[in-house]
């Protein structure tokens, strides 16, 4: 018995979890927001290394 309660505990823990992350993912959610905020980032300061066919190496602003 005490088993299937501890089953049904963790499978209510994960339901809890999964509902979280969801959220989080979503558009508005907290982690959505994030990692738009670093691709902007990125779009806005993005740096580009090139390198010739002579090997040398280039650093300019996109």
């Amino acid at each position: 018995m005490k088993g299937k309660e501890e089953n049904a505990m963790l499978r209510d823990r994960v339901e809890e979890m999964k509902r979280s992350c969801l959220i989080a993912l979503d558009e508005g959610g907290s982690s959505y927001n994030s990692l738009s905020q670093v691709t902007e980032k990125w779009k806005t300061s993005c740096i580009v290394e090139t390198v010739s066919d002579n090997g040398e190496r280039d650093v300019c602003d996109v």
